[in-house]
């Protein structure tokens, strides 16, 4: 079946690509919620699992200690029913396929909650090569977000990676579960999708044949910053088509205001205050982080982070206001523009349904939105784009797809816009002005 080769696919994904000098440690997290009594292939989703974790449990390494978690199998419509059946290295693989065995689907799905628990697991174990294996037939049913749980779990030093089995799932499904994977190192396998699945399975085994010794860690070296202290902006950069009326550095930040008036994204005549680094960037591999503060006021504001040769052959990161008939949208976006040509991919931050309602979305998006950190990565010919926030009290990430772009740019650069959007947004606030506060910037060279 395809979930037995996807997890025979994943054992040896473990093997190979642990740290040769560190011990395995293995968590398995199992769906008990009560959609797993659901078939496929005519044989219930739980014995199937059953059937193929308890295969793959006596196939691990003698040295390797797991543990077991279950959760939704006691008790139905109990977002707390996450359970720690076996805890790291405390039973034998014999023990752990009988207590496979005992897990009966029942309740909810609270992959969230089930991810904070694994914290504990791991503690005392930083630095090895630790692994969570979670399998699941369906999303997280408790309000809970598991993408976040899964980069807490990571930003608490673990060094846990999650693999993740979407069982049965629809591809909506699956990029909730994707992103768990995503957030800690991890790999995703849909075993749904035969294509999908093929290709997991061919990247798979050039990692176990290959079997590298670890690599050493990429030195990072910042060779670019600013926090624009002080009154005056710093000499590192130059301004293109200069506009001292329309910017200021004060109290930490860079504030550019967009005159009220429509202008195309850049390139187009007379883009004003384009702030451009006089040093160009590494020649390998990079990071720009940069922090910068919402104010949104018109429905074609544009936030530009990037690198640019000039004002056709550009790529960046950034936010983007727009107002759509039927709905209004503030966007992450990571664009490119190489010989006048655009490439885009994009994730809504905030929306607000109803033709009138971007006044609504913009009062909500100042308000409740805190400071955004926006990170654009180089890496070879791949450009991702990844944004940190707070939305209210909670924290977010948003990554976003990755852009190819073949010949790298040469200059950090920023600057605000005033999109068309052909025809949207400017029926009420053509005359209004759009606002950068631009809190910190710098570039990680990665070695």
């Amino acid at each position: 079946m395809r979930l037995s080769l996807i997890l025979v696919a994943i054992f040896m994904f473990l093997v190979s690509a642990g740290n040769a000098q560190a011990k395995t440690n293995i968590l398995f997290i199992v769906d008990g919620s009560n959609s797993m009594w659901g078939q496929i292939d005519d044989v219930a989703k739980v014995e199937t699992a059953r059937k193929t974790l308890s295969e793959l449990v006596s196939d691990l390494p003698k040295d390797a200690d797991l543990a077991l978690m279950a959760y939704g199998h006691t008790r139905e419509g109990d977002c707390s029913d996450v359970e720690l059946l076996s805890d790291l290295g405390k039973d034998k693989p014999e023990m752990i396929t009988t207590l496979i065995h005992t897990i009966q689907p029942t309740g909810k799905t609270p992959i969230a909650n089930a991810l904070k628990k694994a914290k504990d697991v791991f503690k005392g174990h930083e630095g090895e090569s630790n692994h969570i294996l979670l399998v699941s037939d369906g999303i997280e049913s408790c309000e809970g977000d598991p993408c976040a749980a899964a980069k807490e779990l990571q930003d608490a030093g673990m060094t846990v990676k999650a693999h993740v089995v979407g069982f049965g799932v629809s591809k909506e499904e699956g990029k909730q579960l994707t992103c768990i994977a995503d957030n800690t190192g991890g790999k995703y396998f849909d075993a749904a999708n035969a294509d999908a699945f093929g290709e997991a399975i061919e990247e798979v085994k050039v990692i176990a044949e290959a079997a590298p010794a670890p690599e050493p860690e990429p030195v990072k070296t910042a060779v670019f910053e600013d926090d624009f202290k002080g009154k005056d902006l710093n000499p590192h950069w130059e301004v293109i088509n200069e506009d001292p009326n329309n910017y200021i550095v004060d109290d930490g930040q860079l504030t550019v205001i967009m005159p009220g008036k429509q202008i195309m994204p850049i390139g187009g005549e007379g883009f004003p205050n384009i702030f451009k680094a006089s040093e160009a960037m590494p020649d390998g591999d990079w990071v720009i982080e940069a922090t910068f503060t919402p104010e949104i006021h018109t429905s074609r504001d544009r936030v530009y982070i990037g690198v640019m040769d000039d004002e056709q052959n550009w790529i960046a990161a950034g936010i983007e206001s727009i107002e759509h008939t039927g709905e209004a949208h503030i966007y992450g976006y990571l664009e490119k523009i190489e010989n006048g040509e655009p490439v885009r991919s994009q994730e809504s931050i905030a929306h607000s349904n109803g033709y009138l309602n971007f006044e609504a979305l913009e009062e909500q998006f100042n308000k409740n939105f805190g400071p955004i950190t926006v990170k654009l990565v180089k890496s070879g010919r791949d450009y991702t784009a990844t944004y940190s926030y707070k939305e209210g009290e909670e924290e977010k990430t948003l990554p976003l797809e990755t852009v190819k772009m073949l010949r790298p740019k040469t200059h950090l650069f920023v600057a605000i816009g005033q999109a068309d959007h052909g025809g949207s947004g400017d029926r009420d606030n053509q005359a209004l002005e759009s606002y950068l506060n631009l809190d910190s910037i710098k570039v990680i060279e990665v070695k």
